[in-house]
């Protein structure tokens, strides 16, 4: 007798409809905080592209991890902000960037074959400090061993 109510009530409009009504507000919510998680990720990414000017002005040379010392400094992991940055480097603002759950967007915009900018791995000049690619990069250090 229980089990019939319970399908009669399922069935019925009102219950259709309420359930109708929970499942979008789940998922607005749910956009909502996706979209607001993006945005903040973004913006730490530009934070940080927009005070490497200071860490060159410091000396802070490109062997010393200046991305672990902000997850340190934040509380926050190396892995966040490294994909903090690399969001910010591959969407030209958040208002671009697909929305979908954090894991996925890394999955499939900023990880390593997806993203073309990891496949190209710079380093920085030791005399010039400017971003040179590997083969330069050998080329500078070799010439300053040689004398």
């Amino acid at each position: 007798m229980t089990e019939l109510i319970k399908q009669d009530i399922e069935q019925s409009e009102w219950y259709k409809s309420l359930i109708d009504n929970i499942l979008d507000t789940f998922n607005h919510y749910n956009v909502t905080v996706i979209e607001t998680l993006q945005q903040c990720y973004w913006e730490i990414g530009d934070q940080i592209k927009q005070a490497r000017i200071y860490f060159k002005e410091a000396e802070i040379k490109a062997d010393d991890n200046v991305l672990q010392r902000i997850a340190k400094s934040t509380g926050k992991s190396e892995r966040t902000i490294y994909y903090a940055v690399k969001l910010n480097e591959t969407f030209d603002k958040p208002e671009s960037i697909p929305t979908m759950p954090w894991n996925k967007l890394i999955k499939q915009y900023l990880t390593f074959p997806n993203n073309k900018k990891l496949e190209e791995k710079t380093y920085t000049c030791p005399t010039c400090g400017k971003k040179i690619s590997e083969e330069k990069y050998r080329e500078v250090t070799n010439k300053a061993k040689e004398g």
